[in-house]
């Protein structure tokens, strides 16, 4: 947790750079640290070669990680633009020019309707999609076959009382003891051993 807090970036939006929807500009979120400013210490920390995402929106998430660690061969995303029509093509559009090396896929897809994310696996994935607790729980149950022997699984938003609760179910259900980063909606991280 030291190297993760020694390399912590002076706000969110200096993150998210040029990836900043003019939507987002002046939001109370984007003008502190509480949120993206963890996520590049802990990709870089982890070294992922592969990395998913369920809740794009505008690529915030996936951008910070970037930051910390771009040696990826692929990104995958799966969002279902309930929030932002549009969302996947913008990610698209913004992160490929930023990251030329990377190829990115995003799928629009509602997760809930899943039972498998195909022939794929990941180093690190962040699950931050449906809020519900069955939803929540449904999504980190979807992800969990693909994530790598090694990879960590992280779930945002732990603060949310709904998540929270799919979250110490999964969590104890599956026997895995997780790890809490406070950034401001709270974030779960927890690791596949094999």
């Amino acid at each position: 947790m030291e190297k993760v807090k020694s390399k912590l970036f002076t706000t969110d939006k200096e993150i998210i750079g040029s990836l900043l929807n003019p939507v987002d500009a002046n939001q109370w979120f984007v003008c502190s640290n509480q949120i993206y400013h963890w996520y590049p210490p802990i990709a870089e920390a982890i070294r992922p070669r592969s990395i998913g995402e369920i809740g794009c929106r505008w690529g915030y998430s996936l951008k910070a990680l970037l930051e910390g660690w771009s040696d990826v061969n692929f990104v995958v995303g799966y969002d279902f633009e309930t929030y932002q029509p549009g969302s996947n093509d913008y990610c698209r559009k913004h992160l490929a020019p930023l990251f030329p090396k990377i190829p990115f896929t995003f799928h629009n897809q509602d997760t809930q309707k899943l039972d498998t994310l195909g022939n794929v696996c990941f180093d690190l994935f962040s699950v931050d999609g449906d809020h519900t607790t069955p939803g929540a729980y449904h999504d980190m149950n979807l992800v969990w076959p693909h994530i790598e022997d090694g990879g960590i699984m992280m779930v945002d938003d732990l603060t949310d009382t709904r998540v929270h609760q799919a979250w110490a179910q999964f969590t104890r259900e599956k026997g895995l003891v997780g790890w809490y980063v406070p950034t401001l909606h709270g974030l779960g991280l927890v690791r596949k051993e094999g």
